[in-house]
């Protein structure tokens, strides 16, 4: 059964609004954990880690780990969005947006490889 247009569009603002919503939460979650241990500990803070040094970092209870983990999902919240658009668009069989939504994911996931690889 194919939705309406009407539907698509409902469909899609509530994904989306809730994909961002989660994502606004672990953010915001990760980066109280970290303040809190910043504040208790007086740990270093210089620099935003890569994901795997964050997790290394977080797992040592260290406050540098917790906010970086913080920064790099609210970084990446809004491909949370998109891929939340892109199950709707599958979904309601539309096919060009879909094809569009792969194509920004695409793009991001390109740029991610080339600054790991740089």
């Amino acid at each position: 059964m194919t939705m309406t247009r009407q539907e698509t569009d409902k469909l899609l603002l509530r994904y989306v609004k809730q994909a961002l919503l989660v994502g606004m939460y672990v953010s915001f979650a990760l980066l109280t954990i970290g303040v809190v241990l910043y504040l208790a500990l007086e740990g270093d803070v210089g620099k935003v880690l890569g994901p795997i040094d964050a997790i290394e970092s977080a797992l040592s209870l260290e406050a540098q780990g917790w906010l970086s983990l913080g920064i790099i999902s609210l970084i990446l919240t809004p491909l949370l969005g998109i891929v939340a658009a892109l199950v709707v668009f599958v979904r309601a069989k539309e096919q060009r947006m879909a094809g569009v939504a792969l194509l920004v994911i695409g793009v991001v996931a390109l740029a991610i490889m080339v600054k790991m690889i740089v």
